[in-house]
């Protein structure tokens, strides 16, 4: 009688080595030396194709599929990153609205700062997810992404330099200040 060991590989595009899991000691029938050698399964292009392509969906790994919508399609799920969703759809919905009622937005100052009121609900929801242990859901990610876009429908309709200009610097500045604020965590804890 021999004992033999049940090894599942899983392999990536982005792993060098396969990673052996092993279920522990199992007991088998005599069995050809040859016929215990596993391989791990060969990473197709298709298969690094659909990885990217999920990856660029969802901005997440498997394990945050929280974050994300799921939509099944012929028995495969696809994953949306949820915030992503409401920002794509509400600047969709929000410059065809405008576009198609052909509204005058005056004074521009003014729905500008509309524009801007809306797009902190994003910032605020995820500015607190980050830097401190709040949790936020997958409906309050799509709700406060569909008030971003519409916000930005706003500002593109407006067709003002200056306005995209300042609304790029003030996304820049609230990322780039969670950065710091974790890169500053980060050295403390080390």
């Amino acid at each position: 009688m021999f004992v033999c060991v049940k090894t599942t590989y899983i392999s990536s595009p982005l792993a060098e080595l396969p990673i052996a899991l092993s279920d522990g000691p199992k007991v088998a029938q005599e069995l050809p030396d040859d016929a215990l050698e596993m391989r791990p399964p060969e990473w197709s292009r298709r298969d690094e194709t659909v990885a990217m392509l999920m990856t660029l969906l969802s901005h997440h790994p498997p394990s945050m599929y929280g974050h994300c919508l799921r939509l099944t399609i012929r028995g495969h799920s696809v994953y949306l990153c949820g915030r992503c969703t409401g920002i794509y759809g509400g600047l969709g919905v929000g410059l065809l609205a405008l576009l198609m009622s052909q509204v005058v937005l005056e004074p521009s100052w003014l729905w500008f700062l509309i524009a801007v009121a809306l797009g902190l609900t994003t910032t605020i929801d995820w500015m607190s997810q980050r830097l401190t242990p709040r949790k936020t859901t997958v409906r309050l990610r799509f709700v406060t992404g569909l008030m971003t876009g519409l916000g930005l429908a706003i500002v593109f309709y407006l067709n003002n330099l200056l306005f995209m200009l300042v609304t790029l610097a003030i996304m820049a500045v609230s990322v780039g200040s969670v950065s710091l604020v974790e890169t500053r965590r980060q050295d403390e804890e080390s």
